[in-house]
C-alpha cells in the first residue's frame, strides 16, 4: 500500500493516522495513500489559508510564501496567489 512513497511520506502518514492528525503533502500518491487510510490530507495551499484564517499571518506574507515556493522553488500550484484563493472560498 505504501510503495512509491519515500520513506519521509510514510513517516508522516504513520504519524498521521496513530495521532488521528492530518498530513500536509501535495504529493499525489501520498495523497491517494491518505484517502485510503482515511488520514485528512491538506496541501501547500490548505497550509496556508487556514494559517491566514487562523491570523497566524497575513494574506500578504502567504502571498509572499507562494509567490517564493513558485519562482524560486519551483512549485506547481492550482492558484496564482492566496489572496484569490481566499476571494473564491469565500
Amino acid at each position: 500500500m505504501l510503495e512509491g512513497l519515500d520513506h519521509g511520506e510514510i513517516h508522516a502518514l504513520y504519524v498521521a493516522f496513530q495521532r488521528e492528525g492530518t498530513i500536509v503533502t501535495d504529493d499525489g500518491p501520498a495523497r491517494d495513500r491518505a484517502d485510503d487510510l482515511g488520514v485528512p490530507v491538506t496541501g501547500s495551499i490548505g497550509l496556508l489559508i487556514r494559517l491566514v484564517r487562523e491570523e497566524h499571518i497575513t494574506v500578504d506574507e502567504a502571498d509572499a510564501i507562494h509567490h517564493h515556493w513558485v519562482t524560486e522553488e519551483g512549485f506547481r500550484l492550482p492558484v496564482s496567489s492566496i489572496a484569490d484563493a481566499l476571494d473564491r472560498l469565500d
